[in-house]
């Protein structure tokens, strides 16, 4: 897809706003050239491109363009690709990088050209040109970004986070990067060369022999222990080649641990927009190299301090390898139940102090600031409150990533209309979304208060916060630790009767849950439709909502200042805006249009739709508005 741009949009229904300017950004799915390279990846996995809105006082320009990197163009001349997991790997290649993570604009000096950061799940970010939405370069060089796992690969492993944190005010990017340990990287190399390059013969028969006689469908929990076993023996009654079974032998208990921990060094990492990047070992306290058992998903900017948020997102070599043996469907279902041990309910949050950084060129130590977290963090905003510090969490609802739909898969009902994919997710959210507050005393040393903030579905119509995505709200020129009042919230809601049997037998006991599990039946097969919310964040309410017709999909939304703000109208500054929603809607075919909301005033519903012709927008992860794009003009 070239730069490809529209002068208008068809107006469907209610007026344009002549309040409105700036530019509105999305990173967002191309499923039709998708599903012709890669038809059984997820949404998060397919072709992406960047879509940006100009908003013109009469009419709306659409720029978008095809995010296009080397990697792509390399896989599309590979015929049929590895799959071991969930995404799309070729193991003379290594890993496809989507790009398919968030946007982030960045100016480093006063008057200089606006520029832009685009981030991948476990992908190394690239910088891309906001006015011609051209993809620029990776940030630093390919080798700053190895695990140590398949490095020989022209597109090894990267263990980054989704959201990094931009520092405003010494304008700099930080990122995490974790690098495996040296065992765990040769145990993954042997493991690879045998499944992909080796027939052994009666290598499966033997593992579904072992896994039978374990006992298997009566137990409800296995110990990555018995897995050991069951391979051990499994080398002890197959015949093949010696070489092999003594490679393999040595090294079952080293893959085996690169499953259930994140070992090797965690990194921090600095870049001033130019040249390389500044790099820390992260120490525990210690001094030790800190210890992950997840991934580091998130930084957080806090001025005198860095937040690492150590979250339950499997790193990305789990998601390639959580499949090793396809041909069997015993093994398979075996180990999602093992592989379920890698998903926690709570996660870590470190505190990292920036003068550190200066007196230690090399490590830094990373101090746990409180006890675990009651539940996985997806994302989290800093803000103030008075003078505390306040982190606003949205919690994952558990929908693990990590399980995707198999050939084997059964849909839970059986009279289902759904049609779900192989490799699309294989369940609906577990349990309800919740938005948490977390209040801190100075330097992060003391946890104040903490509360939770859920809206269940009780009646037709009622708001909900089931399948809960991400936030938006007003930004000032600043976006550091800024009090933001308001932050407006959405609700994907829960497509009907989309949930795997598997699935749901194997997270229907999670931990700290809300709902039981009968009710996540019951609602799934009602089907629930999206929704907005509005959070009042000191006062943790609901204040405001709108809820869609069911079979709408809402797939994204911003929040867009309007022009001439002044206090005499009545209105606070954090609520004079517009709600922009990219909204699939259900009565015009699953048309995809644009509909404006009021910000102060949700229930009352769009008071604007408008629709472009032939527009394709699947999924979205990234949504950001910004001002001015004049900087830009002489150079497109």
């Amino acid at each position: 897809m070239n730069n490809q741009q529209q002068p208008f949009v068809t107006r469907i229904e209610g007026v344009y706003p002549q309040d409105i300017e700036g530019h509105l950004f999305f990173n967002t799915s191309i499923t039709s050239r998708s599903e012709q390279l890669y038809p059984n990846t997820s949404q998060l996995n397919r072709e992406r491109k960047i879509v940006r809105l100009d908003f013109l006082p009469d009419k709306v320009h659409l720029t978008e363009r095809s995010i296009q990197t080397a990697c792509q163009k390399l896989f599309e001349k590979i015929q049929a690709p590895n799959h071991y997991g969930r995404y799309v790997f070729a193991s003379n290649l290594g890993v496809r990088n989507y790009l398919n993570g968030t946007l982030i604009p960045f100016r480093y000096r006063t008057g200089d050209r606006m520029r832009m950061l685009v981030t991948a799940e476990q992908g190394r970010p690239f910088e891309i040109n906001p006015y011609t939405l051209e993809t620029i370069d990776s940030v630093g060089s390919p080798s700053d970004w190895y695990t140590h796992v398949l490095d020989q690969l022209l597109l090894p492993f990267c263990n980054t986070c989704f959201y990094p944190a931009y520092a405003d005010r010494e304008n700099a990017f930080y990122f995490t990067h974790v690098k495996a340990e040296t065992e765990e990287q040769q145990a993954l190399e042997d493991i690879l060369f045998l499944l992909d390059t080796c027939t052994i013969e009666g290598l499966i028969e033997s593992i579904e022999e072992e896994i039978q006689s374990y006992a298997y469908g009566y137990l409800d929990y296995y110990s990555i222990t018995d897995w050991y076993r069951i391979l051990s023996k499994v080398l002890g009654k197959v015949s093949w080649k010696k070489s092999w079974k003594h490679l393999l032998k040595g090294k079952l208990k080293e893959l085996i641990k690169f499953f259930l921990y994140q070992g090797g060094g965690a990194y921090l990492y600095r870049w001033n927009g130019e040249g390389a990047l500044q790099k820390w070992l992260l120490m525990d306290e210690w001094g030790k190299p800190l210890q992950l058992q997840r991934q580091l998903y998130q930084v957080i900017d806090a001025e005198e301090h860095l937040l690492l948020i150590d979250s339950s997102v499997i790193p990305y070599e789990k998601f390639i390898l959580n499949n090793p043996f396809p041909q069997s469907e015993l093994i398979d279902d075996f180990l999602r139940k093992l592989n379920l041990q890698i998903h926690t309910s709570e996660s870590v949050i470190y505190a990292v102090e920036k003068a550190a950084l200066i007196n230690n060129p090399h490590r830094v130590e990373a101090r746990i600031m409180m006890e675990p977290i009651k539940g996985e963090i997806q994302h989290a905003l800093l803000t103030t409150e008075n003078t505390a510090k306040v982190l606003h969490v949205q919690h994952r609802n558990y929908t693990p990533y990590s399980e995707w739909v198999r050939e084997y898969d059964e849909e839970y009902w059986e009279n289902s209309t759904t049609v779900t994919k192989v490799g699309s997710s294989a369940i609906n959210c577990m349990d309800i979304g919740k938005i948490g507050k977390y209040v801190f005393a100075d330097k992060y040393t003391h946890l104040v208060s903490e509360s939770l903030l859920a809206e269940d579905w009780r009646k037709e119509g009622n708001a909900h916060t089931w399948e809960l995505g991400y936030c938006t709200y007003y930004q000032e020129e600043r976006t550091t630790n800024v009090k933001v009042p308001y932050l407006f919230w959405q609700s994907y809601g829960l497509e009907g009767k989309q949930l795997m049997k598997d699935a749901y037998e194997l997270y229907k006991d999670i931990s700290y849950r809300m709902a039981a599990p009968d009710k996540i039946l019951q609602l799934a097969e009602k089907e629930l439709p999206p929704c907005i919310l509005r959070q009042n964040t000191e006062e943790m309410t609901f204040e405001d909502s709108y809820t869609f017709e069911r079979g709408d999909k809402l797939l994204g939304m911003q929040f867009v200042p309007r022009l001439h703000f002044s206090e005499l109208l009545g209105v606070e500054k954090e609520l004079y805006g517009y709600i922009v929603c990219v909204v699939k809607n259900a009565q015009a075919k699953e048309e995809t249009t644009l509909w404006f909301f009021d910000a102060s005033f949700l229930r009352k519903g769009p008071f604007c739709k408008l629709k472009i012709e032939n527009w394709e927008m699947e999924h979205i992860t990234g949504a950001v508005w910004i001002k001015s794009l004049s900087l830009l003009k002489d150079e497109g």
